[in-house]
């Protein structure tokens, strides 16, 4: 393997050496002047080098930063994301009818499951709409929201009014904030049952019933 010395006054060497494989020769030409304070060096992909006009910062960023342009060429670190800004955006549908006769909360199949976090500081913000919802009979509708199969929140009730006798169609949305540390993905799933055992129809036409779920930067 051939090197270069370059040796210093007091006797110290700077070392240039080949690489450890070479299938072909090469040649790199050196740049004509010196750059500007933080210019990298850059390729032209045949070998002609040169000091690119973009400057680097001038020490290393934090976990998790990426690189910035100020449109003048300035490379800076900042965070991803910023305060309040969302970070990913996930929608869980249904595509079909649903019925339940359940007098227990059981799960409806409308879910979500979530990314691994950016980070575990931040919070997630659980929109839900249930559309098309019909009875069989008078009765009330309860929905809850569970985390993982844990019950989380309810989030929607309703009373179909018992004096009519006309078969009554109508949707029923609600958000969530979860502001819990999560570390790893998590699932979220809409549940529901029947107060007096008489049908439940949701989604009927098959609607525009859906999850979605919004990771958000959280604020310090």
């Amino acid at each position: 393997m051939s090197e270069l010395n370059l040796t210093h006054s007091n006797g110290n060497k700077v070392k240039l050496t080949t690489p450890d494989t070479l299938s072909a020769n090469k040649t790199f030409k050196l740049p004509n002047a010196d750059g500007s304070a933080n210019s990298p060096i850059i390729t032209n992909g045949s070998g002609a080098l040169s000091f690119a006009s973009l400057k680097l910062p001038s020490s290393d960023g934090t976990a998790g930063q990426v690189l910035q342009t100020d449109g003048n060429g300035n490379l800076s670190f900042v965070n991803r994301f910023s305060e309040g800004q969302v970070v990913n955006t996930q929608v869980g549908q249904w595509t079909t009818t649903k019925t339940t006769t359940s007098t227990s909360l059981t799960a409806t199949g409308l879910s979500v499951v979530t990314q691994a976090p950016e980070s575990s500081k931040n919070d997630h913000v659980i929109f839900l709409r249930v559309a098309d919802l019909r009875k069989s009979g008078d009765n009330a509708i309860q929905f809850t929201l569970h985390k993982n199969g844990t019950f989380l929140q309810t989030w929607g009730n309703y009373i179909h009014d018992t004096s009519s006798s006309v078969q009554q169609t109508f949707s029923l949305g609600g958000v969530i904030y979860d502001g819990a540390d999560d570390s790893g993905s998590v699932t979220y799933e809409c549940y529901w049952k029947s107060a007096t055992g008489a049908t439940i129809y949701a989604n009927v036409g098959n609607g525009g019933s859906e999850m979605v779920v919004q990771e958000i930067k959280r604020y310090s």
